[in-house]
């Protein structure tokens, strides 16, 4: 009886131990296999989160600044000033022109105008003031032989002055002036006639000179005009 409950002990003892063995076998290996399970599935998350590519965030451009455009000068044209035109026309040397009235018609070409103080042969006469001559080519237009009209030949200058006959003769017979003496003298139709008429002037005029020529034959006359120029402007002989 003893031996039989020993054995019984022993058994019972044996069965303990094994059970105890299994119970911790698989309570061990529960544990690794879940521990297993669980590092197997962070080195997963671990290698994809290595291997996925992080979101970069895409840097934004700069907006370039568009240049304000440099505004233009806009240059202002400064006008010429010009002469105040004459109400009468007017001529230059060299230029011909046709001064007509009813029963007369002449053409004239003024060349040139000087000064002197002297005019004639051998020093001439001596002028009060100054001589003041003009060279021109007066042509008579009509069919019917006429003198020079003298008196419409005028020198302005703040004053009004006729020809001095005398000094446009002695003008003929001074060799500066190469030019016949225009001072009674008869035209012939269509034959040009190249002379001087000569006037005597204040030296201290100081306003520009002209001549005004004007048909002899008409009232009131619009003149043509030729100017001349101050005093200390022409050519002195």
């Amino acid at each position: 009886m003893e031996r039989r409950s020993l054995l019984i002990a022993l058994g019972s003892a044996f069965g303990g131990g094994f059970v105890g063995y299994a119970v911790g076998a698989a309570d061990s290996g529960g544990t690794a296999a879940s521990a297993s399970t669980s590092n197997a599935g962070d080195e997963q998350s671990i290698g994809a989160a290595a291997t996925t590519p992080s979101e970069t965030e895409t840097p934004t451009a700069n907006a370039t600044p568009t240049a304000t455009p440099t505004p233009t000068a806009t240059s202002t044209s400064t006008a010429t000033p010009t002469a105040t035109p004459s109400p009468y026309p007017t001529h230059e040397f060299g230029e011909s022109f046709a001064v007509s009235g009813p029963s007369t018609d002449f053409r004239y070409t003024f060349d040139r105008a000087f000064q002197a103080e002297a005019i004639g042969r051998f020093g001439g006469t001596s002028a009060d003031g100054v001589y003041v001559g003009v060279v021109l080519t007066i042509e008579n237009l009509t069919n019917s032989p006429t003198a020079v009209p003298l008196r419409s030949i005028v020198l302005q200058g703040g004053v009004r002055k006729y020809p001095s006959v005398n000094a446009t003769n002695a003008g003929a017979h001074d060799d500066r002036v190469s030019a016949e003496s225009l001072a009674n003298t008869t035209l012939h139709p269509n034959r040009p006639v190249h002379g001087v008429i000569v006037y005597e002037l204040d030296p201290t005029a100081t306003d520009d000179l002209s001549v005004s020529v004007t048909p002899p034959d008409v009232d009131g006359p619009i003149p043509h005009i030729v100017p001349l120029g101050p005093i200390s402007g022409l050519d002195v002989l």
